[in-house]
């Protein structure tokens, strides 16, 4: 059996089991309680949840696949905050380690990287569960305004990372981007969608990079 093949073997089952775990504390309410909603309440709820969320389901392992691999996909995901701390850890995982996304000795590294951050992640998420509500309010109100910006700005320390490595795609690449934004606000395209669209555009453009380059090398 391939390492793939055991990675998806253990990822449906450790999802499987994640799915059972995230009932639990509704079916000990429930029980113990005896508090339960109406059927109805429940299918539109699911329905809202499905609405809203529906568009990320999709968009998300698709566009994040590249840099996880397949066994940082199950790990991340069922981790939760895939863009904003696994994906990160992962390119400084693979640039301190020297290894490239999408080969082996990079799914290794995508593996560690995840599972440090994972670590990581809960020690700093129990700690500020603790003090953070007490800290931050003391903080300048413009230092509590820019934690608006720490999304955008990690984003945009990845790309920098990966362009360093490739500029001329890295070019093209945030000029599709520009693009898809630009044509999704005028043709009113759901928000949610762009992410897919960016992230189509971005591999035909590597695709295209890929067959000029050997083009030349051939001539």
């Amino acid at each position: 059996m391939t390492f793939n093949q055991k990675v998806v073997r253990i990822g449906i089952i450790t999802m499987v089991l994640a799915i059972i775990a995230n009932f639990c504390p509704a079916l000990y309410v429930s029980t113990v309680y005896d508090v339960m909603p109406s059927w109805v309440d429940f299918v539109a709820l699911e329905s809202i949840l499905a609405a809203t969320f529906f568009v990320s389901w999709v968009v998300q392992p698709i566009s994040f696949y590249p840099a996880l691999g397949t066994a940082g996909t199950y790990m991340s995901f069922l981790a939760g905050s895939v863009g904003d701390i696994r994906v990160p850890a992962i390119q400084m995982a693979q640039k301190a380690s020297h290894t490239e996304s999408c080969t082996p000795k990079g799914e290794v590294m995508a593996v560690i990287g995840v599972a440090a951050s994972v670590v990581v992640s809960f020690v700093f998420v129990t700690v500020f569960v603790f003090i953070g509500q007490a800290v931050i309010p003391m903080f300048p109100p413009f230092v509590k305004e820019s934690f608006a910006y720490l999304l955008p700005s990690l984003f945009a320390g990845v790309y920098t990372n990966l362009a360093l490595k490739d500029r001329e795609s890295a070019l093209y690449t945030i000029v599709c981007g520009i693009g898809c934004f630009a044509v999704a606000k005028t043709a009113h395209i759901p928000g949610g969608l762009i992410p897919l669209f960016c992230v189509i555009c971005g591999g035909i453009v590597a695709q295209w990079m890929f067959k000029k380059r050997k083009a030349l090398q051939g001539k």
